[in-house]
């Protein structure tokens, strides 16, 4: 069960009140919780510690297979007349409570500079590769506004990929925009809207995978059920082609009572 306790992490009040109450979540933890995430070896280390807030890393441990990090929350950049948002860069001295790099970026509305909201917010990283555990041991409370994230959380990642590898011929654009039958990446995670990080995504799944993985599990998958599934193959230039029906789906398409039936049911082509 999770459990908090309230407590105020901004070392200042910004010019304008932001009242900001996430309920925690293992992508956000937010008060004086402990998440637990059950993590594959296959899935990266990047992906296994990451969460959504902005932090900086001040130091780590090792203890036999377990390693130990400690992080601190460096807020967000906000308009002081409204809910724009930028996500703070790390500083290059990095310790417990540094303040991130300075802004540059002004709100694109109102053209006002940005004000830096502070949190003292803290995060212990336990990642035992041993157990499969990552433990997130969160202190304190974020009291300003979500950064824009820039990579998706674990689910969103499943989802993604099994989306591309699906359809591998679909485009990052089209993915995007999504369709009838595919939903939009975007509503997958919000880190996939920017189409450059959906694009490095989509590449990143495609790289680890191909075509001869693909057919070695469908010929496993033939063996164990005992089925043919590829009904017809080329690999020729002029008709490069492969097939897939099986006999279900061949009946299903024989007991159709329409005029569009092609040869194809008939086993002709």
């Amino acid at each position: 069960m999770i459990t908090r306790s309230p407590s105020d992490c901004s070392s200042k009040a910004p010019s304008v009140s932001h009242d900001y109450m996430l309920e925690t979540s293992d992508e956000y933890p937010n008060g004086d919780v402990t998440h637990i995430r059950h993590v594959s070896k296959s899935l990266s280390d990047t992906d296994a510690r990451s969460i959504g807030w902005t932090m900086v890393g001040y130091g780590h441990s090792t203890h036999k297979t377990r390693k130990v990090f400690n992080r601190s929350c460096l807020g967000v950049y906000q308009c002081p007349m409204c809910n724009y948002t930028e996500r703070p860069q790390v500083p290059d001295r990095r310790s417990k409570h540094a303040l991130p790099k300075p802004t540059e970026t002004a709100c694109t509305m109102h053209r006002s500079a940005l004000e830096h909201v502070p949190c003292l917010a803290t995060l212990m990283v336990i990642h035992d590769k041993e157990a499969g555990t990552v433990h997130l041991m969160h202190k304190g409370l974020h009291n300003h506004a979500i950064p824009h994230p820039i990579r998706g959380n674990i689910d969103g990642k499943k989802q993604l990929e099994a989306q591309v590898k699906t359809a591998p011929e679909v485009h990052p654009k089209q993915l995007l925009i999504g369709s009838m039958t595919r939903e939009s990446a975007s509503n997958i995670h919000a880190a996939y809207a920017n189409l450059d990080r959906l694009s490095y995504e989509r590449k990143k799944i495609l790289k680890g995978t191909s075509i001869g993985t693909t057919l070695s599990a469908i010929t496993a998958f033939k063996e164990q059920e005992g089925i043919t599934m590829i009904s017809s193959s080329s690999i020729s230039n002029q008709d490069g082609h492969i097939s897939f029906q099986t006999n279900f789906m061949k009946e299903q398409a024989a007991m159709a009572k329409t005029c569009m039936k092609s040869d194809s049911v008939h086993g002709f082509v």
